[in-house]
């Protein structure tokens, strides 16, 4: 697996930023507690969630959740195969499980905004796609991305949203084809809803930009393979609506990649 590093002028405002970080008092690491610069995890830490990262032994190779192979030998975990949650979506890669100190990363870095994490996240989701990209057959820096929107009006209010942080990353650190091609309905946060709700809401959140724009957005011409990138994946009703629109409109495989999925 090569690393996938940040270019030169990125890695230069960022090494920037954690000089102005330290300077006032810096962070500390999630994990082991240790003083750090800019972000919340040491660098040891942060090899370790590197590591876990890719560690695909013992997933489902479906949803991305652990199971046990001695009872799941074709690599399926067992509510996949009773009452699958995913059609539209051909398979699920979470990087870690919505827990302990990973958990911690998240809240920081979605409710105390701590933006300085986006340049974490995007690289190793970028490290992500080119390993799927092998694996998958897509030609290397050809899959496009596809990011969940954010709700209506939450860029205006906070300013930013991350997962469109991340977009941007992607597409001015290392290239990638970001299309913008869905666009949310609702305005309630996912957070403030139970998971029955989230459930029974599902197909009513979303939906897809005009057919002119579509086109606009892809250059043309529909891939047949995407990456859909959400943040973390609960019950699995986002990703699979937005899954469900872009097959609609001529997408063959949807690929969903996020942070963290909550078992």
């Amino acid at each position: 697996m090569n690393k996938v590093r940040l270019p030169v002028h990125f890695l230069l405002l960022f090494y920037a930023k954690s000089f102005l970080s330290f300077a006032f008092g810096g962070e500390t690491c999630v994990r082991c507690g240790e003083s750090t610069a800019l972000l919340p995890i040491c660098k040891k830490c942060e090899k370790i969630l590197e590591k876990r990262s890719f560690d695909s032994a013992g997933k489902c190779a479906k949803c991305g959740k652990h199971i046990l192979l001695k009872k799941s030998p074709d690599f399926i975990c067992y509510a996949c195969k009773e009452k699958p949650k995913f059609e539209a979506v051909d398979r699920l890669f979470p990087l870690w499980t919505y827990r302990v100190w990973r958990k911690r990363l998240i809240f920081l870095w979605k409710i105390k905004g701590l933006r300085s994490l986006s340049i974490l996240f995007a690289r190793l989701i970028e490290q992500k796609i080119r390993e799927m990209e092998t694996e998958l057959g897509i030609k290397a820096g050809e899959g496009v991305v596809i990011p969940v929107p954010p709700r209506p009006g939450k860029i205006r209010a906070q300013g930013y949203d991350q997962i469109e942080d991340i977009s941007r990353l992607l597409f001015g650190a290392f290239h990638r084809k970001i299309c913008r091609v869905l666009k949310r309905l609702s305005k309630v946060q996912k957070k403030k809803q139970s998971r029955v709700e989230r459930i029974s809401s599902a197909g009513k959140n979303y939906c897809s930009l005009s057919h002119k724009k579509i086109a606009r957005e892809f250059g043309g011409t529909i891939p047949e393979s995407v990456f859909l990138i959400d943040d973390v994946v609960t019950t699995g009703s986002t990703i699979e609506e937005c899954a469900s629109i872009l097959k609609s409109f001529g997408v063959k495989r949807v690929f969903a990649i996020s942070l963290c999925c909550v078992e």
